[in-house]
């Protein structure tokens, strides 16, 4: 992956604007715990400021997707306000679509940028949170730790990340077999007719394993920890998906 092709749709994630851009409710027959962790992000971030006397929150999606977690962060308060960032145009379309007709839409700035470029483009200290689903884990380490530095850079004192991710457990013997049970789950498809689908998404879980990609949840901890942030940790798992958090010291 090129450093000058970093967000949501980049590289391994090109596949979503086509099959599984168009299909991607299909996730919930062998995810099903998909939308608990779209909606464990918006409470996350409706509870940090719950009681806030702020005028407003905002809030930087990396990679919106479908729309899905930017519904979620929508709905968690009324004074989010959501920069929704994603390289792929059929994903906006989704995104846009996803949100149309809420009377919080125009909370919404969506935006078609590489999101490192984007990054570039923020002042620091501006956002309130920065929040991500499925995405970071797509990037080569040393990629990523780019992203890392400037969501910290970015991020205001007291500021919040949170990210409903694949994040690899540390033991190599339950790694193996929570990647082993999500492969078994996608069989469903093969009674649905869609062998392809299957296969695209089995082919993507074994290229997240790579050394050069592997998202180890204790490296991960330990690498925000570096960077600055603090009450850093997984809040919520189930089988290869966690949703880490941690906030920049005031």
């Amino acid at each position: 992956m090129s450093t000058t092709d970093t967000s949501a749709g980049a590289k391994n994630d090109g596949r979503f604007a086509h099959t599984l851009g168009e299909e991607y409710e299909l996730l919930l027959k062998s995810m099903p715990h998909y939308s608990e962790v779209q909606w464990r992000i918006g409470q996350i971030i409706g509870k940090r400021f719950e009681g806030k006397p702020v005028s407003k929150v905002k809030v930087l999606e990396i990679g919106c997707g479908t729309g899905i977690t930017t519904r979620a962060i929508l709905g968690c308060d009324v004074r989010t306000e959501i920069w929704a960032v994603d390289n792929e145009k059929v994903m906006l379309e989704q995104a846009r679509a996803m949100v149309k007709g809420l009377r919080a839409q125009s909370r919404v700035h969506f935006e078609q940028h590489d999101i490192l470029v984007f990054l570039g483009t923020v002042p620091d200290s501006y956002f309130d949170v920065v929040a991500s689903a499925w995405v970071l884990h797509n990037f080569e380490n040393g990629l990523r730790e780019e992203i890392m530095k400037e969501i910290y850079r970015v991020l205001k004192p007291g500021g919040l990340f949170v990210n409903g991710d694949k994040y690899a457990h540390d033991d190599l013997a339950e790694r193996a077999s929570r990647l082993a049970e999500q492969i078994r789950r996608f069989d469903v498809y093969d009674g649905m007719g869609r062998s392809d689908y299957k296969a695209e998404w089995i082919a993507h879980y074994v290229q997240d394993e790579r050394p050069e990609v592997i998202w180890i949840e204790g490296e991960a901890k330990k690498q925000m920890h570096r960077l600055g942030f603090e009450m850093v940790g997984p809040i919520y798992r189930c089988l290869m998906e966690a949703v880490m958090v941690g906030t920049k010291p005031v």
